[in-house]
């Protein structure tokens, strides 16, 4: 439930042009959010792997995501943990460059299955949002699965466009749309243009 039924998962970019009116939701108790501390790694090592069956990840993985701007981790990663201060979930405020500008980038909304459906994901991408904008960024985007419907959900109702670079996403959108609530209209799209 919750997934289309593609052959193969595509990619998906989507965008918010701006960071204004990020919507806000509280952490409900006894949930608490931390930033990144040393060893962290392994917390968000297996919190990917129990949480994302599409990808897997091991330390390589995040230390070429992060490991070159590592001493930015403290301010910009955040764990989601439990009544017991265990972290059961993580998302990153970083940051990419995209189509000739900057922007802060959701990167890697995570949470453990047992976790899952209790309200946690909007709180903590309310966080991880704040932070983006406290850190300075305007705008921000965020990379998604075609399959993956409940997280597009959840980003289009924080105001995420789709942004469309090439005739494959033109195609993943299109499928995308047909299983949404509420399809993006046309003129939400934010269309690169291709060279």
């Amino acid at each position: 439930m919750g997934c289309i039924d593609m052959i193969a998962p595509a990619q998906v970019l989507m965008l918010r042009p701006s960071l204004n009116e990020f919507p806000q939701y509280s952490l409900p108790s006894p949930f608490t959010i931390r930033w990144y501390q040393a060893g962290d790694e392994q917390h968000w090592l297996a919190i990917k792997a129990r949480s994302d069956h599409f990808h897997h990840a091991d330390l390589i993985y995040y230390l070429n995501t992060y490991g070159a701007h590592s001493q930015l981790l403290p301010p910009r990663q955040a764990f989601l943990c439990d009544h017991a201060a265990q972290p059961i979930g993580t998302t990153t405020a970083w940051f990419e460059d995209f189509a000739g500008e900057h922007y802060g980038k959701v990167n890697w909304v995570l949470i453990v299955p047992e976790a899952q459906g209790q309200g946690l994901a909007k709180p903590l991408l309310s966080v991880i949002g704040q932070r983006l904008g406290l850190l300075g960024h305007t705008r921000a985007l965020l990379y998604t699965l075609s399959t993956r419907l409940p997280a597009i959900h959840l980003y289009q109702s924080f105001g995420f466009v789709p942004c469309v670079r090439h005739a494959a996403d033109e195609a993943a959108w299109d499928e995308i749309n047909q299983h949404l609530r509420v399809p993006f209209r046309a003129n939400e799209v934010i269309e690169i243009p291709r060279t």
